[in-house]
């Protein structure tokens, strides 16, 4: 589903009730890789001869770099013109 689809079938109140839901009850990636990192870690520090002890964000992905808004403009700029010149072939 694309952004412009997204804002169609979203209404700014439905929107609300989901951000107040992931407020009590989070979900997705960083959930996901906390409860990986309580594992991780739990093994981690239940190996024998292992000194050191680990958290759970020891394990967690390296933050990503992320393109300034400028940046990430030129890439979509640059992928719609490749993807429509594809169209026209």
């Amino acid at each position: 589903m694309t952004v412009g689809e997204l804002k169609e079938r979203l209404s700014s109140s439905e929107l609300t009730e989901w951000m107040a839901y992931f407020s009590l009850e989070p979900f997705g990636y960083e959930l996901d890789n906390y409860r990986t990192g309580v594992i991780a870690a739990t093994i981690a520090n239940t190996t024998p001869g292992i000194k050191k002890t680990y958290k759970p964000s020891d394990f967690f992905p390296q933050e990503m770099k992320t393109d300034t808004p400028d940046v990430m403009e030129e890439k979509v700029k640059m992928l719609a013109k490749v993807m429509n010149s594809k169209r026209r072939k």
